[in-house]
């Protein structure tokens, strides 16, 4: 009887580029294409009843 090789590819991110990923998402130029686009889509309040008009007063708050 002949036993089957079975390879397992862990196929998985190490934390670099986890951190690489989130100074992607929270680089400036791509949270205000996120930020324009919900606000051209109408979007509504989330769960915390935000809506994008205090979403951008808040962030401008922090600059």
């Amino acid at each position: 009887m002949r036993a089957e090789v079975v390879s397992v590819s862990q196929d998985y991110e190490s934390p670099a580029s986890d951190a690489s990923l989130m100074a992607r998402i929270a680089h400036p130029n791509n949270l205000k294409k996120a930020f324009q686009r919900v606000k051209r889509n109408k979007g509504a309040a989330g769960i915390d009843r935000m809506t994008v008009d205090d979403l951008f007063t808040r962030c401008c708050s922090f600059t």
